[in-house]
């Protein structure tokens, strides 16, 4: 009887496991690999390109060595040589104040124009709060002018530098920071000073 019970309990096993290689071998998994339509849009970044013409407004400070910080302004106007290459001329427009009242000081009308060579060191992208990607280029300029101070017309060594975001095909913003190097009589004898310059601006481009 024994006997019988566990013959009976292993045709069972055997009933269930083939059953189970069958369905096993209904149910192959499908080779077809489901890839996701997925639609890519290219985002058009606005950029200064090479050739273009640049034209634009700035203000700011401006600090003279041994008296106060002003306002300054001007215009100013860049030709893109290359991508990285620019050529910049600024003309500004400001005052000094003559803090102690020196009487060597005739005048407190500050003008200058410079000649400057631009490298864009740090080109790159930005993301406003809207998501829009920005243009942005970190560069070095370097130059020569002329700086009337007291009357005085004074050859001038600039270095700087600056940072341009471009959010639309057509404009661009700038931060700019300029050290005027050069000889002065402001004080009643000649030396050599350095004069800060900070400025925010804004250009058109075509």
């Amino acid at each position: 009887m024994k006997i019988l019970t566990k013959t009976n309990f292993l045709i069972v096993m055997l009933v269930l496991l083939s059953s189970s290689a069958y369905a096993a071998k209904k149910t192959k998994p499908s080779g077809d690999i489901i890839i996701p339509d997925i639609e890519r849009s290219d985002t058009d970044v606005p950029r200064i390109k090479t050739e273009d013409f640049e034209v634009g407004a700035f203000a700011g400070i401006y600090s003279t060595e041994d008296f106060g910080t002003n306002s300054v302004y001007g215009i100013t106007g860049s030709y893109h040589f290359t991508e990285d290459i620019f050529y910049n001329v600024t003309i500004g427009s400001g005052t000094v104040t003559d803090a102690s009242s020196r009487a060597s000081v005739v005048s407190d009308k500050l003008t200058y124009l410079n000649l400057l060579f631009g490298y864009n060191v740090l080109p790159g992208e930005v993301y406003s709060s809207a998501g829009k990607a920005w243009s942005s280029s970190t560069y070095f300029v370097a130059g020569l002018g002329v700086t009337e101070l007291n009357n005085t017309q004074n050859l001038t060594v600039i270095l700087g530098g600056g940072l341009r975001l471009v959010p639309s095909k057509s404009i661009a913003v700038h931060i700019d920071f300029r050290d005027y190097i050069l000889n002065s009589n402001l004080i009643g004898r000649n030396k050599s000073i350095q004069n800060i310059e900070i400025t925010a601006g804004a250009t058109w481009f075509f």
